[in-house]
This record gives structure tokens, C-alpha cells and sequence, in this order.
């Protein structure tokens, strides 16, 4: 009797270090664990390691992966069955007042100051940040026009979005951190795809057609300027020319008066000898016609007639 009381302590003893072994729990690398004491979410968090609670049924540990990249997708699915009294999800409204079907992805992580937090709403985080990751994506189209956003010329569209979502998510108080919304796709809807075909076929030709306009212009000018430089240099030449033929012509008339006879007579005599032949050169090259080379019905006016 002594021996069995005593095997059934020994079990009992073993059951009850079984059961307050179910305390240890192990935390991985990149985890944070959270203890719900009887449901209660207790404040203090337990890093990588191994530690012990309370056993089974007292003490409850979530491992939150603080290190993990989520990621959720958001923007338009093709259905089926279409509501036509409301947009479908992921068709949202240009400035511009056109159509287009958006698919982006949303990447963030746990904050690890509190993991609890979210640990308690992990369940409705997904939603929530796919509902407002649409509202942003609605805000940041909504002030811009289809022509930049299909070339791909919409600056910080996606830094505006993740600017938006991450408020967003710190004013609901969801405990995460949103680190990048990636645009995946970004198309008319397939009904008016020809159209957007015809539009930018047109956009193109007149692309092609300015740039061919602006070469011309900019041929134009070159030649229009070359044509000028070369004017204003061979009128510089001939402006030089004269000048130092005039300037040559001025020198040898001072050497010539220099060289006058002091006399009376002789000087006169020089003098009108120079004249003669400056008259000569002069009367060399002017056309003189008398009366008798005008045509016969032309009629001469007499002075004062």
C-alpha cells in the first residue's frame, strides 16, 4: 500500500512538471511573441529565445514575424456580374473625366513597438488597408489627366499613394508600416482600348509633325544667320577697303601739298594743272549726251516755262 502511495505521488508529481513545462515556449529569429494571459493581452513582449509562462490554458502566445514583407493586392477584377449603379473596384475617374482599370500591390511590415495592437486586429488589417489603398489611388488619379498617366509621365503617383495609405493606417492606429505601393497595371477599360489606340496614333503623327516643323524652323535660322554674319563680313571688308583707299587718297594729296612752289605763279599754276586732272578723271566716268541723242518726242522744257 506504502509503495503504490508513493508511485502515485511520483506520477502526480511528473503530470504536474509535465503541465508547468507546457509554459516554455520558443521565439524564433525576426518574431515577437504576444502572451494573452486568460484573455487578457499582457503589455510586455518576448523577443527571440526561450521563455516560460504560465501553462496551458492560462497563458495563450502569438508570434507576431516582425521581419516578414506582406503583401496585399488591390485594384480591378473582371466580374461577371457587374453593379452598373457604382464603379467597379479598381476602375477609377482621371481628372480628366476618363476611365481606367488600376491593379497596384501594397508592401509593409509589423511595427515592432506594437505588435500587440496588431496582433489583436490581424484579422481586419488586410481589408482595411486594401479599402484605403483604393481611396488613395481614387485621390491621386482624381488630380491627374490620362495623356502623363498611360506615357508614364505622372510623378509620385505611387510616393503619393503610399503617403496617403501610410496616414491612413497611423490615424486607425493599425501597426503596421507601409513601405512601397507598386503599380502593376494601368489600362483603359477594353472597350475604349481601340480608341486610346486612334488617339495616341494621333498624338504621334503630331508629335512627328512638330518635330519635323521645329528642324525646319531651326534649318532656317542657321542658314538665316549664316546668310547674314557672311553679309555683315564682306560689308566690314569693303568698309575697310574704302576706308584705307581714302586714307591713302588723303595722304598723297597732303604729300602733294607739301611739295607746292612757295611763288605766286608757279603755285597757281600747279594748282590748276591738279585741277585739270582731277576734272579729267572725273569727266572720265560720267556719260555725257547732247541734244541731239533725246528721242524726237521727247520735249525739252525751257527754264522758267
Amino acid at each position: 500500500m506504502t509503495v503504490f502511495l508513493e508511485k502515485k505521488w511520483l506520477w502526480l508529481g511528473i503530470l504536474l512538471l509535465g503541465y508547468l513545462a507546457t509554459g516554455f515556449y520558443q521565439v524564433r529569429p525576426g518574431e515577437i511573441a504576444v502572451v494573452r494571459r486568460c484573455g487578457r493581452v499582457l503589455p510586455e513582449t518576448s523577443g527571440p529565445g526561450l521563455h516560460w509562462g504560465l501553462p496551458w490554458g492560462i497563458d495563450q502566445v502569438d508570434r507576431v514575424a516582425v521581419d516578414e514583407r506582406r503583401q496585399i493586392m488591390v485594384g480591378f477584377v473582371v466580374d461577371d456580374n457587374p453593379n452598373l449603379e457604382y464603379l467597379p473596384l479598381g476602375q477609377v475617374l482621371t481628372g480628366d473625366n476618363h476611365l481606367l482599370n488600376v491593379h497596384l500591390s501594397v508592401y509593409y511590415r509589423v511595427d515592432p513597438r506594437s505588435v500587440a495592437a496588431f496582433m489583436l486586429l490581424q484579422d481586419r488589417i488586410d481589408p482595411l488597408l486594401a479599402r484605403w489603398a483604393e481611396e488613395g489611388m481614387v485621390l491621386a488619379l482624381a488630380s491627374e489627366r490620362i495623356d502623363p498617366v498611360l506615357l508614364g509621365e505622372a510623378h509620385q503617383l505611387e510616393a503619393r499613394m503610399q503617403t496617403y495609405l501610410g496616414q491612413a493606417a497611423a490615424r486607425l492606429g493599425l501597426s503596421v508600416r507601409i513601405e512601397q505601393i507598386n503599380i502593376q497595371s494601368m489600362q483603359p477599360p477594353e472597350e475604349l482600348v481601340e480608341v486610346y489606340r486612334e488617339v495616341n496614333r494621333a498624338r504621334t503623327q503630331r508629335d512627328i509633325a512638330e518635330r519635323e516643323a521645329l528642324g525646319q524652323k531651326h534649318t532656317e535660322i542657321s542658314l538665316a544667320r549664316q546668310d547674314a554674319a557672311r553679309t555683315q563680313s564682306e560689308s566690314i571688308s569693303r568698309a575697310n577697303d574704302k576706308r584705307l583707299a581714302a586714307q591713302a587718297e588723303a595722304d598723297r594729296f597732303l604729300y602733294w601739298l607739301k611739295r607746292l612752289p612757295q611763288e605766286e605763279a608757279p603755285r597757281r599754276m600747279a594748282i590748276f594743272q591738279w585741277y585739270l586732272g582731277e576734272m579729267q578723271t572725273v569727266w572720265s566716268r560720267m556719260q555725257v549726251r547732247t541734244v541731239s541723242d533725246l528721242p524726237l518726242d521727247q520735249t525739252i522744257i525751257q527754264p522758267g516755262k
